[in-house]
Order: structure tokens, then sequence, then C-alpha cells
């Protein structure tokens, strides 16, 4: 009954992307590593996974907020400026947005960038998050807009690496 579905509704909401086969090919093509060297990566991803998780979450809600703030700021004060004060509710729209988005489409992406594009490793999945997240915290506090997915996709090694 009622417990099956809600079940059912949970594995349709959650995809477990650790049991994904990277295409052979690609794997074929790139460096194996130690094992003793990608069990240390695993642990040293868990740190570096939430600190792009920050980087990521504070660039790409100011990217997706920008343009409804400039909305709001007319609406509400008739005025163009260059700075405007953000009803708190308006960055949890954007927060709830970005969740919302992971939750129903963000496995594929993870499953594109991680089993087709490319062959990932622990170790390479470190190098990149860490150098995707510096380059994403510079470019914000540069006040540069930049897509974290973009910066991901170009911290990826070549294949044969």
């Amino acid at each position: 009954g009622g417990a099956e579905q809600q079940e059912a509704g949970m594995r349709s909401l959650f995809v477990d992307l650790t049991n994904e086969e990277a295409d052979e090919g690609l794997k074929a093509c790139a460096r194996q590593h130690c094992e003793k060297t990608e069990e240390l990566y695993k642990i040293l991803q868990v740190p570096t996974c939430a600190l792009a998780s920050v980087a990521h979450g504070s660039n790409d809600i100011a990217n997706s907020i920008g343009p409804l703030a400039a909305v709001w700021m007319v609406y509400s004060t008739g005025e163009v400026s260059d700075t405007a004060q953000l009803p708190v509710w308006l960055l949890l729209f954007g927060a709830v947005a970005l969740n919302i988005g992971l939750i129903t489409y963000g496995h594929n992406i993870m499953r594109a960038l991680g089993t087709k594009f490319i062959y990932h490793s622990p170790s390479r999945g470190f190098c990149i998050q860490l150098s995707s997240m510096f380059t994403v915290l510079l470019f914000s506090k540069m006040g540069v807009p930049v897509s974290t997915t973009h910066c991901i996709c170009g911290m990826n090694p070549f294949p044969s690496q």
C-alpha cells in the first residue's frame, strides 16, 4: 500500500550513481593509480566536496537571483541602482530552486560528467573539485559571474592523464 508507494517515490527521487560504469574506452585510456592512493583521495574528497558546495551555492545563487533582484528592486523602489538590499525570502527562493534542480535533474549532469565525459577516479575528482572551487571563489570575490559547471568541465584533465 502506502509504504510501498512512498518507497518507490523515494527511489525515483534519489539516484545512486555509485554503481554507474564508466565508459570502458575512457577507463582504458586513463592512467591507473595505486589503490592505496585512491583510497586516500576518497578521504580528501570530503572536505573539498564541502568547500566546492559552498562555492557552487554562493556563486550560482548570486547568478540566478541577480536578474530577479533587479526586477524586485525596480518594482519595490521604482529606481535602478548599483546596489540593493535583498529580502531574505528572495535568497531562500533561489536556494530552494537550486536544490529542486539538483534533486530532479542533477543526477543526469553527474552521470554525464562522471562516467561519460571522462573517467573519474578519486584523485582526479579531488583535483577537479579543488581547482574549480578556487576558481569559482576567486571570480565570485572579484564580482565576476562564472558558471560552476563550466569551471568543473574545464578543470577535467585529458583522458590519457
